[in-house]
């Protein structure tokens, strides 16, 4: 709670729901605890997507449909804050 409450800017958090470095509990623990402390926070869990999905330099991990789709929460968060 101390770390969320120093948090001064939107927060846009997108997870690989098949990451199993970080449980989806945490996830919606860090998620409702912002909430809770008034803060803004966006969170995407993507289907079909484990840890660095987005890293397509890594082909083992890079997820390019999963990608495409996280790259579109990005822009529309963006979008949102920069008008």
């Amino acid at each position: 709670p101390a770390s969320i409450e120093k948090i001064a800017c939107p927060v846009l958090g997108i997870f690989g729901a098949n990451d199993r470095t970080l449980p989806s509990r945490s996830i919606l623990a860090f998620e409702k605890s912002c909430k809770e402390a008034g803060k803004t926070v966006e969170i995407h869990v993507i289907e079909n997507a484990g840890q660095a999905f987005m890293n397509n330099t890594q082909p083992r991990y890079f997820a390019a449909e999963a990608s495409e789709v996280a790259w579109e929460h990005i822009t529309v968060f963006l979008d949102g804050l920069l008008q």
